[in-house]
């Protein structure tokens, strides 16, 4: 760790992040995306090349889609932002509720489960809708 920057290592591959507090890497593993206390970033994995900066303040989790297209991302507030890769926009904010420790797309990218201390939930990403919730200690 150097000052407020921590350097990663994928293989050979040097990636520097911020302090890192959620990382994933695609199902190809061609990308690997970091959230920190600084936003996240989104890496070419094999040779570390910083493709993407997006998000702001700290990012507690995120996730690649499985088309490698959108990253999901959990604020520390409870937000959960997705945003196109090809155009580094943001597209979709879900509101959680609450700070968020675990986001996973569905296997056609249609859905997105988040995680956090009081609960987990089901996103149909079409609709922008909860779907499904499971309340308490999760």
């Amino acid at each position: 760790m150097l000052g407020n920057h921590m350097t990663a290592r994928f293989g050979t591959t040097r990636l520097r992040c911020g302090h890192v507090l959620g990382v994933t890497l695609s199902s190809d593993d061609r990308l690997l995306a970091c959230g920190s206390t600084n936003g996240a970033v989104i890496y070419k994995a094999s040779t570390g090349k910083e493709l993407l900066r997006v998000g702001r303040g700290r990012i507690d989790a995120v996730a690649l889609s499985p088309n490698r297209k959108a990253l999901a991302l959990a604020t520390h507030k409870g937000s959960l932002e997705l945003y196109d890769l090809a155009e580094g926009q943001r597209r979709i904010v879900l509101q959680h509720g609450a700070p968020v420790h675990s986001l996973r797309w569905s296997p056609e990218g249609s859905r997105l489960a988040s995680a956090g201390k009081d609960k987990a939930l089901l996103w149909d990403l079409a609709t922008k809708e909860s779907i499904w919730e499971a309340t308490g200690h999760v």
